[in-house]
Formats: structure tokens, C-alpha cells, sequence
């Protein structure tokens, strides 16, 4: 199926070709090596390992939200890998045990999957919403000290910065959610 994609990036000269061949080839040793460590987890089905390898995933996602936001991972590794875990463990729980109402709410075959699945789509809005963010807060330096100056406190100055961050990052959610029931 790569081929189609493929042949257009070649045909129309975008300079994406490279870089698309060698995303694919990761994806493919990535994907093998999903399978490969997803067996022994599910053989295994211990609470545990399973929170480990949770703790590693928001790892993970820290580091490729800092990535891709360019922001430096000395301030903000840990706040952000605090708000991944804290929300991914709450909404995870909830949704094991109270929607999917399962008798072992820790059972691996679920427990790993979902969890992926939210840490996913929290990566992609959070990077959304940092840069959103930080952008705002550099490109509007002006307002941000206007309004410090003025007394506002620093919850209030940034709370434009705040909004705009949320409209962006929800966006595309509100979008998946309204056409969720016609895919």
C-alpha cells in the first residue's frame, strides 16, 4: 500500500520521499518489536509490570512532547510526565472499571491497550496546547507584562494564553467527536 503514497511523493518532486521511506521502516521495526514485548506483557498479566510499562509510556510521551515543542526537558520533564501519568491513570481506571465494567480492571489484555491508546491521543493534544501555549506567550510578551503591570496577577496575565492553548488543542477532538458516530 506504501507504494501509492510512494510514487506521488516521487512524481511531484516533495522532498518527502526520504523521510517517508525511513518512517516506514521504523514503523515496521517498531511495530515488530509492539508485538514482541505486547505478548510477553499479555502472558505475564501481572498489575505491576503493567503499571511499569505505563510508567514507561508516559516517559515516552514526555520525551516526544519536549521534543516536538522544542521547550527544555530540565523544567518541564517532570511536570509534564506528572500530568500524562496522573490524567492517563484516572481516565484509564474510570474507564476499565466503570464504563467497560471489567471484573480485573488491571488485566493486561485491556489494561495496555487502552492505556496506549489515551497516552496517544494526550500526546498529540498536549503538543497542541504547549505550543500553543509558548508560542502565545512569545510572540505576545507585550500583553503578557501589560497585564502584569497593570496588577494583574500571573494566573490572570496568562490566562489569554491559557484559552488559546485549550480552543487549539480541543479543536480537532471536538471535530472527531462530532463525525465519531459516521465513522
Amino acid at each position: 500500500l506504501m507504494l501509492i503514497p510512494v510514487y506521488f511523493l516521487w512524481r511531484f518532486k516533495t522532498g518527502l520521499l526520504k523521510p517517508v521511506l525511513i518512517g516506514t521502516v521504523r514503523m515496521i521495526i517498531q511495530l515488530f518489536l509492539i508485538g514482541a514485548y505486547l505478548r510477553f506483557l499479555f502472558e505475564w498479566n501481572n498489575p505491576f509490570i503493567n503499571f511499569l510499562w505505563v510508567i514507561i509510556m508516559v516517559g515516552v510521551a514526555a520525551e516526544t512532547a519536549l521534543t516536538r515543542t522544542r521547550l527544555k526537558r530540565g523544567i518541564l520533564m517532570i511536570p509534564i510526565s506528572i500530568g500524562f501519568f496522573v490524567t492517563v491513570v484516572l481516565v484509564g481506571l474510570y474507564f476499565l472499571g466503570f464504563v467497560l465494567k471489567l471484573d480485573n480492571i488491571f488485566s493486561a489484555q485491556y489494561f495496555i491497550p487502552i492505556f496506549g491508546i489515551l497516552m496517544g491521543n494526550m500526546l498529540s493534544s498536549n503538543v497542541v496546547a504547549l505550543n500553543a501555549y509558548y508560542s502565545g506567550l512569545k510572540r505576545e510578551q507585550q500583553l503578557y507584562r501589560y497585564l502584569l503591570g497593570n496588577g494583574a496577577t500571573r494566573t490572570e496575565a496568562q490566562a489569554p494564553f491559557i484559552k488559546q492553548a485549550i480552543i487549539k488543542s480541543f479543536s480537532p477532538l471536538i471535530a472527531n467527536i462530532a463525525v465519531m458516530g459516521l465513522v
